[in-house]
């Protein structure tokens, strides 16, 4: 989700205003993929990066975000997951996190994964560290290393692995995103700011998908 700001500044406003469209086009993206039969979706909503930013705009982030998880808490049955260092969150924020995965754990619609402070190199790091504490302690032996195990000590072992990735805003890189897990992930870039992103923009990335041919790296002759 990328362009809320470029997308106030060039309408002369405060960029909070941009950030206001996470929620409401989170929704709508929602309610078309529930429609066209999407099942998972994953979105960059912080990263451990954006702490960087104005003090004055994190904690709207903050605030927003608190809303957002209240909302979606009796959204559509909705399943919500969070991925991200939890711990540098505002406590509230934090138990807002906690009851809405909760409440939502035992929907059966689409699982939307949100990810908060969180950073694709920071998350290989935690999983190799992990694993490495548990090679010295016995627990496992270094010759069960393999990509599962190492995928198990993930953040987002609570989600699926990416088929299509959409970036909004016009950039063409993948910010710390999902490192790993993008291996075989097609890649969309789109020009649109995410607060212009709406059910048509959408759907031409996923029909941009639909239409490409997919090898994981093998031939087709």
């Amino acid at each position: 989700m990328d362009g809320h700001r470029r997308w106030a500044k060039a309408r002369g406003l405060p960029v909070q205003e941009g950030h206001k469209f996470i929620t409401p086009n989170l929704k709508n993206i929602c309610n078309v993929s529930t429609k066209l039969g999407i099942q998972v979706i994953t979105a960059f909503a912080f990263s451990t990066e954006n702490w960087n930013r104005s003090k004055e705009e994190v904690d709207f982030l903050m605030k927003l975000f608190e809303q957002f998880f209240e909302e979606f808490m009796r959204f559509g049955g909705v399943r919500v997951s969070v991925i991200g260092g939890r711990s540098k969150l505002p406590i509230k924020l934090q138990k807002g996190i906690e009851l809405t995965e909760e409440a939502t754990k035992g929907n059966e619609g689409l699982h939307l994964t949100m990810a908060l402070n969180y950073g694709g190199k920071y998350d290989m790091l935690q999983a190799t560290k992990s694993i490495a504490s548990k090679v010295k302690d016995g627990i496992i032996n270094l010759e069960d290393i393999n990509n599962k195990l190492f995928e198990q000590e993930l953040a987002t072992k609570c989600t699926e692995t990416p088929d299509l990735v959409i970036r909004t805003g016009g950039e063409q890189r993948l910010s710390n995103f999902l490192l790993w897990e993008l291996a075989y992930s097609e890649l969309y870039f789109t020009k649109t700011l995410f607060p212009d992103f709406g059910e048509e923009p959408f759907k031409e990335a996923i029909l941009s998908f639909q239409q490409r041919h997919r090898r994981f790296g093998g031939h087709t002759y």
